[in-house]
């Protein structure tokens, strides 16, 4: 008998002890599976930081793609300006070509009239020598005199027309090496300039080429290492989920043991639960006596202090209401007071005057003493009633 209690005791020891074990067990297992589930979550953000980064890439390669497509796009037309100013300058040669050409055909024309000239100075040397001829007849000094004048002054002619000829000549010649040369610097200049833009245009291409090449690579290489870190998270979550599944086999094996530690101690257990829970149903029904008697208490008082609480209010309202009626009463008393003073006051100074002036007394107003007082008795009547000074006198 005296080992029944150390007995007990030691199964409530080793029921402590297990549950204790127990509860170890599920915080150790709690906090491994909420670390695997931080990890599980980091890798997540990990992976999710990487799709965002390839996402970024690939939006960078994008970007690159359309700033490589807005500059070749502004390249070409950078080359089409260059190559429309390059037409425009061989235009503007090609014209001048045009009035340089134009300038020969007129220089042709007047070398042309020129040749006229000189045919009409033929001519008319022609006939100064038949003149002279003419004129030999009559004397050979003057003959020879007028033809040294004529020959001399044409000489001094042709002399001076095959000059401006020469020089409009060169002048001319000169014009249009100048104008040739013009047209064939343009012409050249022209073909650089188409040159350096499809070089230009080719270079731009290349190096747009080369970026988009670049962004993509690097794209790639970046959706790889997302594709490696998401390969690695995946395996180091398998890992975890390993690790968890054989603490979570530990843990079990605990509550196994813990168990069947329990099992030996189960009807001592039940004896100590099943008087704790008489004592606790004793005191429970004591508790809820105490308290419904305390309750009960409380309603009374409660509904002692809400009735005598109503009473006051109402009779606060009473007397607040029976004030308010008294002083509108009080009111009404000096307003009608007041009126029947204000008309006796005018019925008064009305009979003052009519007896100061001599003459009847007004009938009275409707509404003033309910009827019209009549200043003489009826027919058939001796008497009569007259009102003087707002006094009635009674005559026989």
């Amino acid at each position: 008998m005296p080992d029944e209690p150390l007995d007990a005791e030691l199964i409530r020891g080793e029921i402590k002890s297990a549950r204790e074990a127990t509860e170890r067990f599920r915080a150790k297992a709690h906090e491994l599976i909420e670390e695997l589930r931080d990890r599980e979550a980091k890798q997540r953000d990990a992976a999710a930081r990487a799709r965002v980064a390839a996402k970024s890439a690939r939006r960078e390669a994008e970007k690159a793609i359309e700033v490589a497509r807005s500059t070749e796009k502004r390249s070409m037309e950078r080359a089409s300006d260059v190559i429309k100013e390059a037409g425009r300058r061989a235009g503007e040669a090609e014209r001048r070509a045009t009035a340089a050409e134009n300038a020969l055909a007129d220089l042709g024309d007047r070398r042309e009239a020129q040749q006229a000239e000189s045919g009409d100075l033929a001519q008319r040397l022609k006939a100064a020598e038949e003149a002279t001829r003419i004129a030999e007849r009559k004397t050979r000094e003057e003959e020879q005199a007028e033809r040294r004048k004529v020959v001399g002054e044409l000489e001094k002619r042709l002399g001076a027309m095959e000059a401006a000829r020469a020089e409009d000549a060169e002048r001319a010649e000169a014009d249009l090496a100048g104008a040739i040369e013009r047209a064939e610097a343009a012409e050249a200049e022209r073909q650089r300039s188409r040159e350096r833009a499809e070089e230009a245009i080719e270079r731009l291409k290349t190096e747009a080429r080369e970026r988009a090449e670049e962004a993509i690579a690097t794209a790639r290489k970046r959706a790889e290492q997302a594709e490696k870190a998401q390969s690695g998270a995946a395996e180091q979550v398998e890992r975890l989920r390993a690790e968890l599944n054989e603490s979570e086999q530990r843990v079990l094996a605990a509550e196994d043991r813990a168990e069947a530690a329990t099992e030996g101690a189960k009807a001592e257990v039940d004896k100590i639960n099943a008087e704790m829970e008489d004592r606790i149903r004793a005191a429970s029904l004591e508790a809820r006596r105490d308290s419904e008697d305390r309750v009960r208490r409380l309603a009374d008082r409660v509904a002692k202090e809400a009735e005598a609480r109503a009473r006051a209010e109402a009779e606060a309202e009473l007397s607040q209401e029976a004030v308010k009626l008294q002083r509108e009463a009080d009111e009404r008393v000096e307003a009608a007071r007041r009126r029947a003073e204000d008309q006796v006051r005018e019925k008064v100074d009305r009979a003052r005057n009519d007896a100061l002036s001599g003459s009847d007394p007004a009938p009275a107003e409707d509404g003033d003493e309910g009827s019209d007082v009549p200043s003489e008795a009826p027919p058939g009547d001796p008497r009569g009633t007259r009102y003087v000074g707002g006094r009635r006198l009674r005559t026989f």
